[in-house]
């Protein structure tokens, strides 16, 4: 997802994981990425800029969501 607040370039993006059968004992895992969000040290006015262009967001949640291997029987 791409949205431009106040002139910053906002990028999201999830991947959610979770086992076939639901419970307390099924893996689960949620990767959020964030650019151009604000956090608890900076507030929404404050960020004039993301900390990554687009390319560079989209070329890092791709490297890092690849390394994502299921472990055995667990998905």
């Amino acid at each position: 997802m791409r949205a431009y607040v106040v002139g910053v370039c906002r990028i999201r993006k999830s991947l959610l994981l979770t086992g076939t059968n639901s419970g307390v004992g099924s893996p689960y895992l949620l990767l959020d990425f964030r650019n151009g969000y604000p956090n608890y040290l900076a507030e929404s006015d404050s960020i004039k800029q993301a900390s990554l262009t687009e390319g560079e967001a989209v070329a890092l949640w791709d490297v890092i969501s690849r390394t994502l291997r299921p472990r055995p029987h667990g998905f």
